[in-house]
């Protein structure tokens, strides 16, 4: 089954996507956390990020505002300075343990039609 509306995925790779679906890829607003610690929050559009968004840059330790296409900031302001998700390892831990539940590639949960 295609994850529809709002959900959850969790990808072999790590990465956790908190948002919305359309005909099974990201599609809406979303937040990506990736294992790394990095987080994408913005607008996604055919499974990727595209359009305004931000990014935090976990070794940096800040944000960046800007423009995306196909997953990559292309322009963007400043730096500016803040905190990721404060429980981003909750949510990595959360989907974790749901992930190895279900034994599944990944987890979709809370969808709406």
């Amino acid at each position: 089954m295609q994850p529809e509306g709002e959900g959850t995925c969790l990808f072999p790779s790590g990465s956790l996507y908190i948002g919305d679906f359309e005909g099974g890829a990201m599609h809406g607003d979303g937040t990506m956390l990736f294992d790394n610690g990095d987080v994408v929050e913005g607008c996604f559009r055919d499974g990727a990020a595209n359009g305004r968004g931000r990014l935090f840059r976990a070794k940096e330790g800040g944000w960046q505002h800007g423009a995306f296409r196909n997953g990559v900031l292309l322009q963007h302001d400043a730096p500016i300075s803040g905190a990721p998700l404060p429980n981003h390892k909750a949510l990595f831990a959360l989907a974790h343990a749901m992930h190895n539940l279900r034994g599944a590639s990944h987890v979709n949960v809370a969808t709406s039609g």
